[in-house]
């Protein structure tokens, strides 16, 4: 069966959408966190540079760390009732159906927490996390608010599980 066309409307919704939220907010305001603010394109995005930058760049592709942070985020939203586990399972469904992820286990969980703390999407002293209420449904959230317990077992577990 041929999904081109299928995908080319895809990718074309896609890109309609990330022009709107780009438009609205060119600067990604540091005060816009609302649903509509341009830090929602980061989703999955927190995870994957930490994962990325714990592993010195060459363990994973991109796109692959960004499939991992996207699970990352899925769970953490669960983890703080945002999300239900159905939700989480159809995300991280489509995320392997892309394509197989390498394993992330010999990446150490201290080293990702670490490089969490360089990450340059920080505002002040703080990560913004995107995570998600339901499907097209982000939500900003700030490390604080989170702490830095449920985020460690959080990383311990997913590296654990991957």
């Amino acid at each position: 069966k041929d999904y081109r066309g299928y995908f080319e409307s895809f990718i074309a919704a896609q890109i309609a959408f990330k022009t709107k939220i780009v438009a609205a907010d060119e600067k990604e305001a540091v005060d816009n966190i609302g649903p509509r603010s341009r830090k929602v394109l980061n989703f999955g995005h927190t995870f994957a540079h930490a994962l990325e930058k714990a592993s010195n760049y060459r363990h994973l592709k991109h796109g692959e760390a960004v499939g991992y942070g996207i699970g990352f985020a899925a769970i953490l939203s669960k983890k703080l009732g945002l999300l239900d586990t159905k939700v989480v399972n159809l995300l991280c469904d489509v995320v392997h159906r892309v394509g197989r992820l390498p394993s992330i286990r010999n990446i150490k969980a201290t080293d990702v927490f670490e490089a969490l703390s360089h990450d340059k999407k920080k505002i002040g002293d703080s990560l913004q996390w995107v995570l998600l209420k339901g499907i097209g449904k982000p939500v900003i959230v700030p490390h604080s608010e989170i702490g830095d317990r449920l985020i460690r077992q959080t990383i311990e577990e997913f590296i654990s599980a991957n």
